[in-house]
């Protein structure tokens, strides 16, 4: 009997390290919108100001989710151009996961988070969201099908 093994299938084939993958770039891109928010929160708010807080804010968060999903979008340079696509699904399963934690937090503590993950999360999962598959599907999809058979062994 075979135990469980990390890196080859039953077969003795070596596994796919495509999930792999897409956990160091959900990391680098997780890292990209902090550096983005970091770098453009103090000009946004010294520069745009239209007088309405949560009109601002909204504006505010998708200009930085633009530039972020714009940076992001670099990593179609790889060989592997469903793997950018494929990233934003998993972040987008990482926020849903954290919007539900939070609904198990107290009441300070969830409205406080809630606010904190929708209004640096929300946008970036969106807008990049959008932007990777419409230009996977327009660009790349003819060029290399998407299969199944790659991301089978996660």
């Amino acid at each position: 009997m075979q135990g469980l093994n990390l890196f080859t299938n039953r077969d003795g084939s070596r596994k796919s390290t495509n999930s792999l993958k897409l956990f160091f770039l959900g990391i680098a891109f997780f890292l990209i919108y902090s550096i983005t928010n970091m770098l453009l929160i103090d000009p946004l708010y010294q520069l745009i100001d239209t007088g309405n807080t949560p009109f601002t804010t909204f504006i505010h968060c998708l200009i930085i989710g633009i530039t972020g999903t714009a940076i992001c979008m670099l990593f179609f340079l790889l060989p592997d151009k469903s793997l950018v696509p494929m990233t934003y699904i998993c972040l987008a399963a990482v926020l849903a996961v954290i919007l539900l934690i939070t609904f198990f937090m107290e009441s300070e503590v969830r409205s406080s988070l809630l606010k904190m993950v929708l209004l640096f999360g929300a946008a970036p999962v969106v807008i990049g969201n959008a932007a990777s598959w419409i230009i996977y599907k327009m660009k790349f999809s003819r060029k290399e099908s998407y299969s199944y058979d790659n991301y089978r062994n996660f």
